[in-house]
């Protein structure tokens, strides 16, 4: 069995996938399916009952190529709240625990239908929204067609 500490989560041992080797410059290990394998270790994560723990919340943000400032961004907090998280001086709030389940889900499944919402939420948070707030609303006329309302054509 090895210890595999290189996902940062203490508990994951491999029966095998795996293999030892010599090199010139000292030992070594390498793995079969690397990518296959963090995927099933992060299903697992999201999987399971309760809160994520500080290591698991770590690991998914790799998983997702995400700096902790990025996630935050994602889950509307703080890059500071993240760090506290990861380094297991908060608890993650429930909402946020769930929407980064939610978020590293998709992120895995190929025939999501939320990948666009979260290239959506994405592209939002990068845009200055103190900005955007300080903006006025264009005027946008309103009609009924039949029983349905809809944007006037020249309102848009």
């Amino acid at each position: 069995m090895y210890q595999y500490v290189e996902s940062g989560l203490p508990n994951i041992w491999l029966a095998n996938g795996y293999e030892k080797k010599e090199t010139p410059y000292g030992n070594a290990v390498s793995f079969y399916n690397i990518e296959g394998l963090h995927k099933t270790i992060g299903t697992l994560i999201i999987s399971k009952s309760g809160s994520l723990s500080h290591d698991e919340i770590k690991f998914l943000r790799k998983e997702l190529g995400w700096s902790q400032a990025h996630l935050g961004q994602m889950l509307g907090v703080a890059s500071i709240t993240v760090r506290k998280w990861e380094s297991d001086d908060q608890r993650i709030n429930s909402t946020a625990d769930r929407l980064l389940k939610i978020l590293y889900k998709e992120s895995i499944d190929p025939d999501s239908l939320a990948k666009d919402l979260i290239a959506l939420i994405d592209e939002l948070s990068q845009l200055d929204l103190k900005k955007i707030a300080n903006q006025a609303l264009p005027m946008i006329n309103f009609e009924v067609e039949g029983s349905n309302w809809k944007t006037k054509p020249e309102s848009v």
